[in-house]
């Protein structure tokens, strides 16, 4: 793991302090890095890609320029909620990013579920508890000559944060749910749905 993380800094020493990471665990389908900080887990993987395995998950503790849907801000507070995106390099086409899409969506909605908050996904890429905003998903592709260089899902799910601003009209799983949150425990039962509901699209991939 050490030298893992060691490789990856060396290749990415051309960067001006480039953040270092805290952990770097390889998982059974995907490598996942974890932050204390970046700018956006998406802008990260957009200025890395080519240095980062083909299928990785990148983590964030907090975003100091968090992106969602038409340019909007993603506004979460340090330490208390899931920002991580999904990168995939290999056997990316019209139709798997649809299916990745839509996996990424059925997991959330399966984690939530599991914590007893009744949710629903508001098209395109929104997930609501009632009138107010859990979740969000912003896709992002790059293509050079119609071939997909890659593809990168980034997802943000309201965990402990329990104070919002009114403009948001934002929720938590600590204020929708009956059970004690521990973002950890979040986190890692997020990994095995997205480890289940994306392993049939990943065996596929040539």
């Amino acid at each position: 793991m050490v030298l893992a993380t060691l490789k990856l800094m060396s290749a990415m020493n051309w960067l001006a302090k480039p953040p270092v990471p805290l952990s770097l665990v390889n998982e059974v389908l995907f490598s996942i890095i974890h932050f204390d900080e970046l700018t956006s887990t998406n802008d990260y993987i957009k200025n890395n890609y080519r240095l980062l395995p083909d299928v990785s998950l990148i983590r964030a503790d907090y975003q100091s320029a968090g992106r969602g849907q038409f340019s909007r801000n993603w506004e979460s507070n340090r330490g208390q909620n899931l920002l991580v995106s999904l990168l995939l390099k290999t056997g990316i086409n019209d139709l798997s990013v649809h299916s990745y899409e839509e996996q990424v969506r059925n997991s959330l909605i399966s984690l939530l579920d599991f914590y007893g908050v009744n949710a629903h996904i508001k098209l395109p890429n929104d997930i609501f508890v009632g009138d107010r905003k859990i979740s969000g998903i912003l896709i992002e592709t790059k293509q050079i000559a119609g071939v997909y260089e890659y593809l990168i899902i980034g997802i943000g799910l309201n965990v402990g944060q329990t104070e919002f601003p009114d403009y948001l009209n934002a929720t938590s799983i600590a204020l929708q749910s009956p059970l004690k949150i521990y973002l950890e425990d979040v986190f890692n039962k997020f990994i095995s749905m997205l480890e289940v509901n994306l392993a049939p699209l990943l065996t596929k991939t040539p």
